[in-house]
């Protein structure tokens, strides 16, 4: 965590002054000061999804009230996404052709190795 950085959020720093210095504590307010930045949209780059996703599931209310309190819109927007339906589908389904085409996998298989 930046050492300069001042927490903006009024529920990051009530939440604070309930909890006691510790690991776990320090923690968890790393975390919603991740998040804070990512409402702030002052976090970018690769690991800004991949935390991002984490964040919103691990602290689902936490987020939510944290970016209402920033940036309403921008938790509209992340909801929608994150919101949209996943297609799950076994490895096993993978091994067989028909599902492979299905997904948009090349069904035929060219032998690239030269003898």
């Amino acid at each position: 965590m930046d050492t300069d950085y001042r927490i903006q959020s009024k529920y990051i720093k009530k939440k604070m002054r309930k909890l006691v210095f510790n690991q776990k504590s320090t923690k968890y307010i790393s975390d919603l000061v991740i998040i804070e930045k990512i409402a702030l949209e002052k976090w970018h780059g690769l690991s800004y999804g991949y935390y991002l996703k984490h964040l919103f599931f691990k602290y689902h209310k936490e987020f939510k009230e944290i970016f209402n309190e920033l940036n309403p819109k921008g938790y509209k927007e992340i909801k929608k996404e994150f919101n949209k339906p996943v297609i799950r589908v076994s490895d096993e389904l993978f091994l067989e052709k028909k599902y492979w085409k299905k997904y948009g996998g090349i069904v035929e298989w060219k032998n690239t190795i030269k003898k």
